[in-house]
């Protein structure tokens, strides 16, 4: 089956990138789409898209409870 990433072509350059880079951790973990991947999936979604359009690696941020 295809699994297709849709993004909102009205949001800014960097809210697609946030948007395309959320769904590809989904992705990436599996997609089960339940709570604790969502809060992982934010966790991540910032420092990665920083790391990939700076280059530099930006700390991950404390999980919040």
């Amino acid at each position: 089956e295809d699994r297709v990433i849709t993004i909102d072509p009205r949001q800014s350059r960097e809210e697609r990138e946030l948007t395309f880079v959320h769904e590809v951790l989904h992705a990436c973990l599996g997609a089960t789409l339940d709570e604790a991947e969502e809060r992982l999936v934010a966790r991540l979604e910032a420092p990665l898209h920083a790391l990939l359009v700076s280059g530099q690696i930006v700390a991950v941020p404390e999980e919040v409870p």
